[in-house]
């Protein structure tokens, strides 16, 4: 290897460490939002038969010959540290990207903060507002410490498929901040 080549390569490293310096002190940003798709949702009333997972709507109950509602529980990883150890960031808001395409029911979720010993510490639910083709974004105002709750879950109850289409729980998008 020439000495201008080892030089070249030094410069890189260099460069790509300045850059994964900088990088580390973003993510000790006060405030940040991350997305979690709805394909991490699975059936929690065992009707597995009735979803359909993918990249671009995450779940959606494409099932024409099915009735009423069926439910999904949709854990969410949070970026936490204190996860019930007295942690000191705050989980601000929720975001839930919903398609509720059924003339005949809403789709619905429920936020559940549970803390490490099984109790629940925050619950919330939102309901969309009928039958759309575009997106509807059920927003639950958390603001909720993050040492107090270890566990970060949704459930949603999905209408069947009807002539309007199909109803999918797409994204979930959440803020947090750090002092």
């Amino acid at each position: 290897m020439f000495k201008s080549q080892k030089f070249l390569i030094v410069g890189v490293a260099a460069a790509l460490l300045a850059g994964i310096q900088s990088q580390a002190s973003a993510i000790t940003a006060t405030s940040f939002d991350w997305e979690t798709p709805g394909s991490v949702c699975m059936p929690s009333d065992g009707k597995t038969s009735e979803w359909t997972w993918g990249p671009n709507f995450g779940v959606n109950r494409n099932c024409s010959s099915c009735t009423g509602s069926a439910n999904l529980v949709c854990p969410l990883s949070t970026l936490f540290t204190g996860g019930g150890s007295g942690g000191s960031g705050t989980f601000g808001f929720l975001e839930v990207d919903v398609y509720d395409r059924s003339s005949t029911a809403n789709v619905s979720c429920t936020l559940f903060l549970i803390n490490l010993d099984g109790s629940n510490v925050f619950t919330q639910t939102q309901t969309s507002s009928g039958n759309s083709p575009n997106v509807q974004l059920l927003s639950f105002n958390v603001n909720v410490s993050e040492g107090s709750y270890a566990n970060a879950t949704v459930q949603c109850s999905v209408p069947a498929a009807t002539s309007s289409g199909v109803s999918h729980v797409a994204n979930f998008i959440t803020s947090a901040s750090t002092p």
